[in-house]
């Protein structure tokens, strides 16, 4: 039984005439003489008797009256102090936000996070920074509870937690993944099950921006590729591939922004781990705002994982 049906039943012994009180709400006579003929099956009573050419209610239907006033005022007054209590938590949410970013989140993940964001929060203004890298991020922003940041970070940069520590920065990761290897359908290494690192030695790259520490960490610090493309476009690093021209560092993630059906995604032997996930500051508590941004990035990495379950 729905609190809107009780709403008809008491304009119903209110007026007396299911007409009337199907006119009020603008139904169908019929419409709601199946709500109350629904409410007289769930209830198993007999709610209205027909006295002359008015409908009266029954000793039940008194009772059901007198109870579904009450359940309506309590209704209201319910939905009322959820009203105030959201208009009090949009006052202390502020107008402004911050979300820090590193290259391949603000390119992959943070699009759909700030349209979800927008939709929720219309009255606050976001404001978007890129950061090379999380070292930067750790190193350059200064927290505060109108701020966070959404950011990948590869396994190899341990040092990253004692920093993190010491500046009281909480990061909580919410996908992991082990850097894969992307090259073109027609690749002779394409079809092997795993790419060796002797083999990788062999491929010119095309690296998206800050990428070159993850190929350096693969292949060893001193590696230099034949031709390293080193670009804040990812696109173009994408087309390095379909052309045949480069490899390129791959996972599921890219594997699902990108769309790539001419590229496959070959796993690489001993492959670096990175991790996506939100950093705040723990001196500050977490705002509406904040909470919204990490559920969002939850919800859009399962996709991601989803669509890697199914191949997708």
């Amino acid at each position: 039984m729905k609190i809107e049906d009780l709403h008809y039943f008491i304009s119903v012994g209110e007026t007396g005439s299911i007409t009337k009180a199907a006119q009020k709400h603008f139904m169908t006579q019929q419409g709601l003489s199946r709500i109350i003929s629904n409410m007289e099956r769930e209830l198993c009573t007999k709610l209205l008797a027909r006295n002359n050419n008015r409908i009266r209610l029954t000793m039940a239907g008194e009772q059901v009256m007198a109870g579904a006033r009450e359940i309506e005022r309590a209704y209201w007054e319910m939905m009322d102090g959820i009203s105030q209590a959201n208009q009090q938590e949009l006052k202390e949410i502020g107008t402004d936000f911050t979300l820090y970013t590193t290259p391949i989140m603000i390119v992959t993940v943070v699009p759909n996070v700030l349209k979800a964001l927008n939709q929720s929060f219309p009255q606050v203004r976001f404001a978007i920074q890129e950061r090379s890298s999380v070292q930067e991020v750790s190193e350059s922003v200064s927290f505060d509870g109108s701020s966070m940041a959404l950011i990948s970070w590869p396994a190899f940069r341990d040092e990253l937690d004692l920093r993190l520590s010491r500046e009281n920065l909480r990061f909580e990761p919410v996908y992991k993944e082990r850097i894969a290897l992307g090259l073109p359908q027609n690749h002779p290494m394409a079809s092997h099950p795993i790419i060796t690192i002797p083999e990788m030695a062999t491929l010119p790259f095309a690296l998206y921006f800050n990428e070159r520490d993850s190929l350096q960490h693969l292949l060893g610090g001193q590696y230099e590729p034949n031709i390293l493309i080193h670009s804040t476009d990812i696109g173009l690093c994408h087309e390095m591939v379909e052309k045949g021209t480069a490899a390129a560092l791959w996972s599921d993630l890219v594997n699902y922004y990108a769309q790539k059906e001419s590229i496959v995604q070959v796993p690489i032997e001993n492959g670096t781990e990175i991790s996506y996930g939100c950093l705040w500051s723990e001196d500050y508590p977490l705002s509406p705002v904040a909470r919204e941004v990490i559920a969002q990035t939850r919800q859009e990495f399962r996709r991601v994982e989803q669509a890697g379950t199914t191949g997708n």
